[in-house]
């Protein structure tokens, strides 16, 4: 068997339902490369095409890719693991908030938060706003 070309794909996930397909082929030159030399090189060349064309995609050192919420998975780590604990302290600080400027710095300390924690939010908005407007009347 001879082997004239060698080509090699991969996808790359670089976001929710996102996807990004490289691809090399190459002929291969009998007398002085081996396939297998020639399938490393393009794998490595579509590796690093990846990494040099989504810069934002790669981890730095001491930045932390999972957190905040984030929904970004790369294709090295896997899928982002949900912090209960984290949510619930959220929630108890929400409840706990005595002003609508201390609300809302609370919210501010996080990206995104669940979906369901909306109404509690919501309500505590509700319940701070005429405390507020009748604590100076008095």
């Amino acid at each position: 068997m001879k082997i004239t070309t060698v080509s090699y794909q991969k996808t790359f996930i670089i976001g929710p339902y996102q996807n990004e397909k490289i691809g090399f082929e190459a002929e291969i030159d009998q007398r002085v490369e081996h396939p297998d030399q020639v399938l490393t090189s393009l794998k490595d060349m579509a590796e690093n095409w990846h990494k040099i064309s989504n810069p934002h995609l790669q981890a730095h050192p001491g930045e932390d890719k999972t957190g905040g919420g984030s929904h970004t998975t790369s294709p090295q780590q896997g899928p982002e693991v949900i912090d209960y604990k984290k949510w619930e302290r959220f929630e108890i600080d929400i409840d706990n908030a005595e002003t609508s400027d201390e609300l809302e710095l609370i919210i501010k300390q996080v990206d995104t938060f669940p979906g369901r924690l909306l109404s509690t939010i919501n309500a505590k908005r509700q319940a701070l706003k005429p405390k507020e407007f009748t604590d100076g009347l008095e």
